[in-house]
């Protein structure tokens, strides 16, 4: 099973077929999903802190004022405003992801409400970042 199938299963992919009236396999011909607006979608429907509550994420992170972290794989932004909350002005939160879609989603998310936020173009192999910048991923 390749990575949509393994996100996906168990999820709450039938929101999708739903709505859409798709075969989830259409990626199989070529499609990226990663770079795909339904991804998105899926990814900030009101119901994923059902299955994905942010708290605890939050919770582990143990963020606070000026601190410096990374959201890899940002996707919607999911977990990016509340940590642009915890670390404040006086911090950075690094909106990472490798989709021109979902970069462009986040810079309009956040652009201008949210100056500690700055998105990145990157993978969890590859942030590109200086060494020593992050308090937190």
């Amino acid at each position: 099973m390749d990575n949509w199938g393994q996100y996906n299963a168990g999820t709450r992919r039938g929101y999708l077929d739903e709505e859409r009236g798709t075969d989830h396999h259409h990626h199989r011909s070529g499609h990226n999903p990663w770079d795909d607006y339904e991804r998105l979608r899926h990814l900030a429907h009101p119901d994923r802190e059902r299955w994905m509550p942010r708290a605890p994420v939050l919770a582990l992170m143990q963020l606070g004022e000026g601190m410096h972290v990374a959201d890899v794989g940002a996707g919607s932004g999911y977990l990016v405003g509340e940590l642009a909350t915890a670390v404040g002005l006086a911090g950075k939160v690094y909106a990472i992801d490798p989709a021109p879609a979902a970069r462009q989603h986040l810079q309009e998310r956040f652009g201008e409400s949210a100056p500690q936020v700055g998105v990145v173009e990157g993978t969890g192999e590859h942030i590109p970042l200086p060494d020593n910048i992050l308090d937190r991923m």
